[in-house]
């Protein structure tokens, strides 16, 4: 199965991949941890990432006066992908896993060739590599890369046989890792300014202290369209949602309502509900996968951070501007 969020990182990064030289390609450029970063992994990450600043700023961007702070995302983002990257591979490790290994290999051969389906010979198929800035080496470690977090996920759910344990989940439903909550969002495209987002939130807020229903406010004023006409709310495990929610939304007691909180989506209001024994046996085999995919979110986020440390400053000799 796909871990979509983590997927989806390697996949949009795979849209704009960089001219390698096949030269000297695989030599190591930098190290994080046990772990070595070939010339063509660095290289397509710095290309690739500057691409990106390029296409939000401008091509000229590194001659104008965002340059430094142009030049300051970079360096971030680069330090992200990387990060990224090597933790896929990190967690694959532990479970004696790796992105060239047969099974990972064998199947990124097969989806080679099924992508290798839409072109007329393996001539264009080269050429349309060349033309996307790619080479197969690197093409192959990013399929590879993404093949690897779905075998890991899957090492992992095998790994303890408590996942497959129906009466095991059931009490993990009914146990305060796992709660049920609404909440009232401002935010989102159809808002306002920030600012204006906080004073109405603190508005709805204060309306809620006044003694009025956390229900009828919602369908009012909610941005978040999933509340709309949703009676059960959210029934969340800690990993699925932004830290600042989380931590507001696990410190409520039943009954109880949080105070304005900032999270990427904007500002929210959350209230904590009773769980619903009906409700966890309709939705049981779902709640599982949730519950798993949270685990690996918790896994790989956790490993993301201390893969990211590692990292440090990047390797001089390769100019990030001008790398080509």
């Amino acid at each position: 199965m796909k871990i979509k969020r983590i997927a989806a990182i390697l996949l949009v990064l795979a849209v704009f991949l960089p001219l390698l030289v096949s030269c000297g390609e695989n030599k190591t450029v930098m190290t994080i941890g046990d772990f070595e970063v070939p010339y063509h992994v660095y290289r397509y990450v710095v290309i690739n990432s500057r691409r990106e600043i390029e296409k939000q700023y401008g091509e000229d961007v590194w001659d104008s006066k965002n340059a430094d702070k142009a030049e300051k995302e970079l360096k971030e983002n680069i330090k992200n992908a990387i990060a990224n990257l090597y933790t896929v591979i990190a967690i694959g490790a532990e479970y004696d896993l790796t992105w060239d290994s047969g099974a990972v290999s064998a199947e990124a051969k097969m989806t080679r060739d099924e992508i290798m389906l839409e072109y007329e010979d393996e001539k264009e198929f080269l050429a349309s590599l060349k033309e996307n800035a790619m080479t197969e080496t690197t093409f192959m470690f990013l399929i590879s890369n993404d093949i690897l977090n779905n075998e890991a996920y899957s090492a992992m759910v095998d790994s303890d046989k408590n996942f497959s344990n129906e009466d095991y989940m059931m009490n993990k439903f009914k146990s305060d890792d796992f709660i049920r909550v609404k909440q009232i969002l401002v935010g989102g495209e159809n808002a306002g300014t920030d600012e204006q987002n906080l004073k109405k939130a603190n508005e709805l807020k204060a309306k809620l202290e006044a003694g009025a229903d956390f229900d009828a406010v919602s369908k009012e004023y909610n941005n978040d369209l999933l509340m709309f006409n949703n009676d059960d709310g959210y029934y969340i495990m800690k990993g699925t949602r932004d830290f600042e929610f989380e931590t507001a939304a696990f410190s409520l007691k039943v009954g109880e309502v949080s105070d304005v909180v900032k999270t990427s989506a904007g500002y929210s209001i959350i209230k904590r509900y009773e769980k619903e024994d009906s409700y966890i046996e309709e939705h049981f085999a779902d709640l599982v996968e949730e519950y798993l995919e949270s685990l690996y979110t918790v896994k790989y986020e956790t490993k993301f951070e201390e893969i990211y440390g590692k990292i440090g400053e990047l390797p001089k000799k390769y100019n990030i501007l001008t790398l080509q």
